[in-house]
């Protein structure tokens, strides 16, 4: 694995969680750190094995933000508006049926700790 292919999983973490986050000063700045964190931790991998199953993280990772993270702000008292971009992964949503049957939850046994 290459260093160019590392400098650029890097960066592109970095493009997706400034989009993500994008106006939130809290998750841009954890995210940074976050990021920046694991990169500098393994700075000195050498195996490309290893190497390759970080980049293969890296790229999930990505794929994770870009996908599945949504931003929800207060526009007003109890009510949200979601920033949902091009990239959500947006799921088959069926209206709710308000006269529909919902099943009870058997109480049964609880496991101990």
């Amino acid at each position: 694995m290459s260093r160019k292919q590392v400098i650029s999983a890097f960066k592109h973490l970095h493009r997706t969680r400034r989009k993500v986050f994008e106006n939130d000063l809290t998750a841009l700045e954890a995210s940074k750190q976050k990021i920046n964190q694991e990169f500098r931790k393994n700075i000195n991998e050498a195996d490309p094995a290893v190497i390759k199953k970080l980049l293969k993280i890296a790229e999930d990772s990505e794929m994770i933000l870009r996908t599945q993270i949504i931003q929800a702000e207060e526009t007003t008292p109890g009510v949200f508006k979601a920033k949902i971009t091009a990239d959500t992964f947006k799921d088959t949503n069926y209206p709710f049926k308000p006269d529909a049957k919902i099943p009870e939850f058997k109480k049964g046994k609880k496991c101990s700790s």
